[in-house]
């Protein structure tokens, strides 16, 4: 062989070789780069994975609020429709009273209405009976006491005999 494929086969050697360690160091400088990503991925993985369960707790916490609230809201509702109920049939007795005592005081009205005209009545016959009275004293003047002691007795007999009969 020859120097110079000596030369060219110790270069093409060294070539080899230095490939090799270039190779060697680029691929453990890309290995620990690798390494370092991974551990990177596996932090933000970590990270996300809390973060989901931080979602999940607070998920969770909110729906257990939002169900007490409605609770709350319901038992509110239901104390707020049974005091309405309560006002109402209060309501409703108290006009129940009110139309009883209206009722009481129309029934009043008409008594009283019905006694006036039986005062007016009465007020009439007295006056009727007075006046009859009046005559009768007239005619007894004209007559003896005797006489007029019996006129006046037949005529008030005749005239309230109906009042004594019933």
């Amino acid at each position: 062989m020859s120097t110079a494929h000596l030369i060219v086969f110790g270069a093409i050697l060294s070539g080899f070789a230095l490939g090799i360690i270039v190779g060697f160091f680029w691929f453990s400088k890309g290995k620990k780069l690798s390494d370092k990503l991974q551990t990177q991925i596996s932090e933000k993985e970590r990270q996300l994975e809390k973060l989901k369960h931080q979602i999940q707790s607070s998920e969770a916490e909110a729906k257990a609020q939002a169900k007490e609230i409605i609770s709350d809201a319901k038992i509110e509702a239901g104390n707020t429709e049974r005091k309405l109920e309560q006002q109402e049939a209060r309501l409703e007795e108290k006009e129940k009273q009110l139309d009883e005592k209206v009722a009481e005081v129309q029934t009043q009205r008409e008594k009283v209405s019905q006694q006036e005209e039986e005062v007016v009545a009465l007020k009439g016959e007295l006056s009727d009976a007075s006046a009859k009275h009046r005559e009768a004293l007239e005619s007894v003047a004209k007559l003896s006491q005797e006489e007029a002691k019996e006129k006046l007795s037949k005529e008030i007999e005749a005239e309230f005999s109906e009042h004594f009969a019933s």
